[in-house]
């Protein structure tokens, strides 16, 4: 997903024009999804966000659960500003990506919910999620999926959470979540602890991306100089909202 994004998007778009007209939903769906994660590194939001709602609609009709996961993992990640709602759509694409086996997938969710431990004042809920998901994604090639995530705002990320516990007590945490076999840390991160009230000044929180696309909070800016900025201020005049997703899972 790296570089130019024209051509692919030009396929997806000729593709998702056949799935209509041939009425296949989880054609429709599938490619609705990639196509809204080419939109949301191109910096269109409000279209990716309907893109990925639409997808995810269509997941859930048809039980593909592919888009499914891939569509409420991105929307959490647009929805980061709302701790409790990314955490609802992080643990619902958890859910999906450990019922097919998606070993990176899980890794990036468990990233996810990282973020919003860390945003809830959890440092080391949040250092333990990552010491899983850096745990598994070894297992699997780091990255797998390129254009998933960007393995320089996680590493700010962890300098940040660092910094917030101290050397010792950070290093303990992250090795607590790196010898959780990929089951465990599947249970313990499903296991949301109640909400804990976020720091006056959260440092951790916009930290994964897309591409080069990256996010910031507060005085702590993870964005490279060339990058856009991935922000809820970017698009928050336009996006549409999300709805709540529903508590049963996909069959």
């Amino acid at each position: 997903m790296q570089g130019d994004t024209e051509r692919p998007r030009a396929l997806l778009e000729e593709g998702l024009e056949l799935y209509r007209k041939l009425g296949d939903k989880i054609g429709i769906g599938s490619v609705l999804a990639h196509l809204a994660t080419v939109l949301l590194h191109r910096g269109d939001y409000a279209q990716a966000a309907r893109y990925f709602e639409e997808a995810l609609s269509l997941s859930r009709e048809t039980g593909h659960r592919h888009s499914g996961y891939l569509s409420l993992r991105n929307l959490a990640l647009m929805a980061r500003d709302d701790p409790g709602r990314a955490a609802e759509l992080y643990v619902e694409a958890l859910g999906l990506a450990d019922e097919v086996g998606d070993k990176a997938d899980i890794a990036y969710c468990l990233e996810g919910l990282a973020g919003v431990a860390a945003s809830r004042g959890d440092p080391e809920r949040a250092a333990r999620l990552f010491g899983a998901s850096e745990a598994l994604l070894e297992t699997v090639g780091i990255p797998l999926y390129p254009h998933a995530q960007d393995r320089a705002s996680v590493e700010s990320a962890l300098r940040a959470l660092r910094s917030r516990l101290g050397e010792t007590a950070f290093a303990a945490a992250r090795a607590e979540g790196r010898a959780m076999a990929p089951e465990q840390a599947v249970a313990f991160a499903l296991d949301e602890p109640p909400a804990v009230e976020a720091e006056t000044s959260p440092v951790l929180l916009r930290v994964f991306a897309l591409g080069q696309a990256r996010v910031y909070r507060g005085e702590y800016d993870l964005a490279p100089p060339s990058g856009p900025i991935l922000s809820l201020a970017s698009c928050s005049s336009t996006c549409s909202p999300i709805p709540p997703a529903p508590r049963s899972r996909l069959g």
